[in-house]
């Protein structure tokens, strides 16, 4: 008796859809936004432990941890493709030449951080490297091994480990034949941020320091031929190329904000 009913229920279900050809539409867009549904709540849960991980992350640098550093990278990649994980934003504070110390063995070494994104020295490539809002990674050629530096640059360094629990920094280098152009940045400047607006009035100070209206608020250095700005309070990086043209720098920030500096009339 309870297979004749099945039989007659689908029977009736098919005379229904034959009867209303909506209703065979109406279920598929039923099951595909279901679908749709998860996929949007798994990719929302999968952001915010990625989140998390990368806070995680930059405290196994600072602490130097390379168990928990080696877990926590391995976590990352399991839930998220490498697009997610790394950030074209934050690739500009990296870019340019670095001296290199391991301060556990004593080694160093002039090191540069390529557009391309490999890893050099001397011009002979030893690995490649990219960044996250947090991190850079660099991965040697040899062996694997990724040494990883906290972001943003403060006081024109990168501090770091890698895979063995080294401490190591990275410190920004003036490219040879800019020393004597440096001071063609010295004074005040109209700063224009011409993607938001906003605008002010700043000063490159002899003591390194970047300054608004008397107050320091960050600090500069040159790098690969560019005018590197490191905020205190924010984790924001600009970028102006060198020599200024007709009293004008040109640049960008993190953002991808289009800047100037202005020279200030006398």
């Amino acid at each position: 008796m309870k297979r004749y009913t099945f039989l007659i229920l689908l029977a009736l279900a098919g005379n229904c859809f034959a009867a209303d050809p909506n209703l065979a539409g109406e279920l598929k867009r039923l099951s595909r936004d279901r679908e749709q549904a998860i996929a949007t709540s798994k990719n929302a849960i999968d952001q915010m432990y990625l989140a998390s991980l990368q806070v995680l992350l930059s405290r196994a640098t600072q602490a130097e941890d390379r168990d928990a550093l080696g877990a926590i990278m391995k976590a990352i990649e399991s839930i998220a493709p490498d697009s997610q994980i790394w950030d074209n934003q934050a690739q500009p504070a990296a870019i340019g030449t670095w001296k290199f110390t391991n301060h556990t063995d004593g080694h160093t070494a002039v090191v540069a951080l390529n557009q391309d994104f490999t890893y050099t020295v001397d011009g002979h490539r030893i690995g490649t490297w990219k960044a996250s809002k947090d991190q850079v990674a660099v991965t040697l050629d040899r062996g694997g091994h990724v040494d990883s530096y906290s972001l943003p640059v403060k006081d024109g360094q990168l501090r770091g480990v890698n895979a063995l629990g080294h401490a190591l920094t990275l410190s920004l280098v003036e490219p040879k034949g800019h020393e004597e152009k440096v001071g063609e940045i010295f004074g005040s400047w109209n700063f224009t941020n011409h993607t938001d607006g906003h605008t002010a009035v700043v000063e490159v100070n002899e003591d390194r320091t970047y300054s608004e209206a008397g107050k320091r608020i960050g600090r500069w250095t040159i790098a690969a031929r560019q005018l590197v700005i490191s905020y205190d309070e924010f984790d924001e990086v600009d970028r102006y190329n060198l020599p200024p043209i007709d009293g004008k720098l040109n640049g960008l920030n993190k953002l991808g904000h289009a800047l100037t500096l202005q020279r200030k009339a006398e």
